[in-house]
Order: structure tokens, then C-alpha cells, then sequence
């Protein structure tokens, strides 16, 4: 979800359930969750099943 995105949708909750939300988005940005690193993986093993990386 896009700042931008995040800021509308923390538009519509009180302020103190908005700053909540914005405390835990400075958190957890740029930081993988477990579903990113199981794509990772998947996309590594396709990648070397097809002899992609030399």
C-alpha cells in the first residue's frame, strides 16, 4: 500500500487510532514480511531452474 494510499485510509479513523496506524507503518516499512520472502525464494528457484543466473 502507497503513503498516499495509507494517508486517505487514516483519514477515515480517529486520532488516536491514526496515529497508531502511522507509528506501525514507520515500523514495519521496507522491512519483508514472511510472504515476501517465501516469493523471493520462489522466484530464486524458478530463476535457477530455468538456468537463468549464470
Amino acid at each position: 500500500m502507497t503513503d498516499e494510499q495509507m494517508a486517505q485510509l487514516a483519514a477515515s479513523f480517529p486520532p488516536d487510532e491514526k496515529k497508531r496506524m502511522e507509528d506501525q507503518r514507520k515500523i514495519t516499512k521496507g522491512h519483508p514480511n514472511e510472504e515476501d520472502c517465501e516469493n523471493a525464494k520462489a522466484f530464486a528457484k524458478n530463476l535457477l531452474k530455468k538456468n537463468v543466473i549464470y
